[in-house]
């Protein structure tokens, strides 16, 4: 598991954030069974952790899927 998503299993937004701001290609990062932020943004039900991984200014590239498809 890499930093973003360790801060987003840990419901913390302000992690989230700070990770993002200093390394926005973190957002499509893939885990060992190819889960990215936005896959454990999705997970964590976390709607201010969401809204972070959502913004424009991040590029979240949406059709990534992980392993389980």
């Amino acid at each position: 598991m890499n930093a973003i998503a360790a801060a987003i299993q840990a419901n913390r937004p302000e992690i989230v954030d700070l990770f993002l701001r200093t390394s926005p290609t973190s957002i499509n990062a893939m885990g060992a069974y190819g889960n990215t932020a936005m896959h454990y943004g999705v997970i964590s039900e976390n709607t201010a952790i969401m809204e972070i991984l959502l913004h424009v200014k991040y590029s979240p590239d949406m059709s990534v899927s992980n392993n389980a498809g």
